[in-house]
């Protein structure tokens, strides 16, 4: 009877509405998607390694400056994703097109500010970086990758149209394809192979920027077909739409700003490193550019939670909400307990690709005896990590975003305090505040999840009808 009782649960947990089957098919595809980004980067700095330490370690401060400089507006472009799922699950097909329509004009109406970065970030990386020749790297690299910007904020919103639908396949078939030609030109555009010029870290930032605006090329193509062009009123709702651009600004932006802050913490505690020293640099941004793979596909599953509980609080079913919440917690945990027991058991497998990168033996020891501690402190993080971004899309994807906002900003300021605090206290001092920090906000996020407010948000308009079947249709 027990057995039965056992059986009868675990069939309900994977098969019932926002059950871990559901959760899974929409979830794995995004998790691929926004992983997809990290690996771009990764590829960058591994072959980097190769090439030279000094680019290697001028490819994570450029790197995290040049997502700080989109974060805020991939952020808003990135709530299309919520607006495109509560239309969906509201049956309001021809408002689709309009807010798809509105995050890709973000993106342009923003892309003189990102021309403005290319002279400022010269100068800022002249400023704050000692050793001239990572400074120069540094520039290189990050001038390059900010031409591609404005392509990672419409991807968002061109995204969005088919992962608010439920059609999370198509968004990942694009980002992999945008992925092997990263490292096709990777390979050849940093090391100088197949005839192309040997061009180092200037070599890696073009290859990511071309693959970033391919995506923008083939989403473009894929928006033409019927069901999306006529289906979703793409061939209408181009125009500008104030009213609408307006709400996905007033409900963006808290999404946005929080990705915005995450990024200046983050971009402090690299640059903070870079001053202890070649060597505990090199095994910091080691660890950081490896947990990123694993970090980045959590971002991934709470997107996809943000789009479940959309979708069904358009709909008037806040407990299959919940239950898709408690889901997304389960495969979570699930996929960051792997890496932590990678990070445990494995670490000399885990950071492997590098030692065969690097020619030179004695200096790869003294870095690996730093990364596997650094390891264990990036394997706590990632579980730590997993809660705040599940509780954090979910409240997020019901509209109760101004709260997630208000906490990232309070916790910003007093891990921005504690980094400089421990700054004397060193390197793994410095990791601890970083942990400490996305602690406080999950642990936040869950107790505004608790008080259930969440459930009468709603960032579409009064009065939308509900469908009659909301969800992933493929």
């Amino acid at each position: 009877m027990e057995q039965k009782k056992i059986q009868q649960f675990l069939e309900e947990l994977w098969t019932r509405d926002g059950g871990i089957r559901e959760v899974l098919k929409l979830a794995a595809p995004m998790m691929i998607t926004t992983g997809a980004w990290a690996i771009m980067l990764f590829v960058d700095r591994l072959i980097l390694f190769k090439s030279s330490i000094s680019e290697f370690n001028a490819a994570l401060p450029a790197g995290t400056l040049y997502w700080m400089a989109m974060s805020l507006f991939v952020g808003i472009a990135s709530y299309t994703n919520t607006f495109v799922a509560q239309y969906y699950g509201a049956g309001k097909p021809e408002r689709i097109g309009a807010s798809v329509w509105q995050g890709i004009r973000l993106g342009i109406y923003v892309t003189p500010l990102f021309l403005i970065l290319i002279p400022i970030g010269k100068y800022y990386f002249q400023s704050t970086t000692d050793d001239p020749a990572v400074a120069d790297a540094e520039i290189r690299y990050f001038q390059i990758l900010v031409l591609g910007c404005t392509s990672s904020i419409i991807t968002a919103a061109q995204g969005a149209l088919f992962n608010g639908q439920g059609k999370t396949r198509i968004v990942m078939m694009v980002n992999l394809g945008a992925v092997l030609l990263n490292i096709f030109l990777d390979y050849g555009l940093i090391l100088g192979n197949m005839g192309f010029p040997k061009l180092g870290i200037l070599g890696a930032g073009i290859a990511t920027t071309a693959a970033s605006w391919s995506m923008v090329l083939v989403f473009a193509v894929l928006m033409r077909q019927k069901k999306y062009w006529e289906g979703c009123h793409l061939k209408t709702t181009w125009r500008h739409d104030s009213e609408l651009m307006g709400r996905m600004i007033k409900f963006g932006t808290p999404n946005g700003l929080p990705m915005l802050v995450e990024s200046i913490t983050f971009h402090a505690l690299v640059k903070i490193v870079l001053t202890f020293g070649m060597l505990k640099a090199a095994a910091s941004s080691l660890v950081l550019s490896i947990n990123q793979l694993a970090h980045f596909p959590l971002v991934g599953l709470g997107i996809a939670c943000s789009i479940l509980v959309g979708q069904r609080i358009s709909s008037g079913r806040q407990e299959a909400a919940k239950t898709a919440i408690n889901s997304a917690l389960i495969v979570g945990l699930t996929y960051s307990f792997f890496f932590v027991i990678l990070y445990l058991i494995i670490p000399d497998g885990v950071i492997k690709m590098h030692r065969e990168m690097m020619p030179q033996d004695s200096a790869f020891y003294s870095i690996r005896e730093i990364s596997v501690i650094l390891l264990r402190l990036a394997g706590l993080y990632l579980i730590i990590e997993c809660l705040q971004l599940v509780f954090s899309g979910a409240i997020k994807g019901a509209g109760d975003t101004w709260f997630v906002l208000k906490m990232t900003i309070l916790v910003a300021v007093l891990t921005l305090i504690g980094y400089f605090a421990a700054r004397g206290l060193g390197l793994y001092a410095m990791w601890v505040v970083y942990i400490l920090q996305i602690a406080i906000l999950g642990g936040a996020c869950f107790m505004r999840f608790r008080g259930g407010k969440w459930k009468d948000f709603s960032v579409i308009e009064k009065g939308a009808s509900p469908r009659d079947e909301p969800g992933a249709d493929e």
